[in-house]
This record gives C-alpha cells, sequence and structure tokens, in this order.
C-alpha cells in the first residue's frame, strides 16, 4: 500500500480488500430475523411485564412510536394547568388510589 508523507493513502490506493460487499446487510439481516423470531415468541408477554414494572419506560416506548407530526398541544381538562397543579393534582390520584387498596 503506497501512502504520502504524513501517512496517508495516496489517490488511487484502495486501501485494502475491506469487508466483503453485502456482509453487514446479511448481519443486520439475521439480526432483525432473530429479533423477529424473539418478539413472536415472547413479546406479548415481555409488553405486559414491562407496562406493569416500569411503566415509564412503557409510556416511553409507546409514546416513541406515535408519529411526530401527530404529536401537539394537548387540549382537554388538564391543558389549562400549570405543571405543579397537575402534578399536585396526580398525587392527590394516587393517594386516593393507595387508600382504596388498602380497604
Amino acid at each position: 500500500m503506497s501512502r504520502d508523507n504524513l501517512g496517508r493513502f495516496k489517490s488511487g490506493n484502495i486501501g485494502g480488500p475491506g469487508r466483503p460487499k453485502g456482509s453487514r446487510n446479511r448481519l443486520a439481516e439475521d439480526f432483525l430475523t432473530d429479533v423477529c423470531a424473539d418478539w413472536k415468541q415472547h413479546g406479548i408477554k415481555v409488553i405486559a411485564d414491562v407496562r406493569k414494572k416500569y411503566p415509564a419506560v412503557y409510556l416511553r416506548t409507546v409514546a416513541s412510536l406515535v408519529p411526530r407530526d401527530q404529536l401537539g398541544p394537548v387540549q382537554g381538562e388538564f391543558s389549562d394547568l400549570t405543571d405543579d397543579e397537575l402534578i399536585e393534582s396526580v398525587e392527590e390520584e394516587v393517594a386516593k388510589l393507595r387508600h382504596l387498596k388498602t380497604k
């Protein structure tokens, strides 16, 4: 391999054989095939487990699946609340649910 005085490959030098054509595509296809097979076997159970054990991860995942052009300002009964008011409201609801659970 011929290089210039700075150690760079000279123009026209291909620099070696590199990886075989299509090998990256084969790796990606094999990986996706394996993930798909695993998903078909465990997908629904994993979704339920994540929803129960890690609701924030579940919600973030679901939200990431919504096309961005469909996201926008939420209009509803909570849209006029400040962040602090919304947090307070959620905390009140959680307290109510905990109280019902202990009955």
